[in-house]
């Protein structure tokens, strides 16, 4: 008998944190419902409530009015994140058309977002693939990864009206 668990998606694969179906159901412990988001983002986070990461989170998402799911992690057992590769938290899960978009680590969780709240003609998915993890074996032999570029805006070509003299 195999002791391997069924991760939903691969990390960078092509279709990077893209799952193929739905996380495992999970009842939330509390919906964040704002009245005036129109984002029309559907997302789900899941946390620990004393984890300054998490928070971090939830104060960009209530800051920006986005609506959403919050699932609280067991930090013993971590059932409810058993499903990912990745075993951390924050974890923003967010339904898109193309299916699931898992968003993790903070950093790039607030940057894609923020990136989809200044154009949402662009996909979340296709945002998502702009942050992609790199592994690296570090001085002890282990396998570490960290997501590129998690702390930069992606705006494409669109003229932010800023100009080097404004932003200093």
């Amino acid at each position: 008998m195999s002791n391997e668990k069924k991760l939903l998606a691969k990390p960078a694969s092509g279709a990077q944190f893209l799952l193929k179906e739905p996380p495992p159901e999970h009842p939330p412990s509390r919906r964040v419902s704002i009245p005036g988001d129109n984002t029309g983002l559907k997302l789900t986070l899941y946390q620990y409530q004393t984890c300054p990461f998490c928070c971090k989170v939830r104060a960009f998402l209530d800051y920006y009015g986005i609506s959403y799911d919050l699932i609280e992690v067991n930090p013993v057992l971590r059932k409810e994140v058993k499903w990912s590769s990745y075993k951390k938290v924050p974890v923003v899960v967010a339904e898109t058309p193309q299916g699931w978009q898992q968003l993790n680590d903070s950093s790039m969780v607030m940057s894609a977002l923020y990136s989809y709240l200044y154009d949402p003609s662009r996909e979340l998915p296709e945002l998502a693939s702009y942050y992609p993890p790199l592994t690296a074996t570090d001085a002890d032999g282990r396998r570490r990864t960290d997501i590129m570029n998690k702390y930069f805006l992606m705006y494409g070509d669109r003229d932010t009206k800023r100009t080097k003299e404004d932003i200093k």
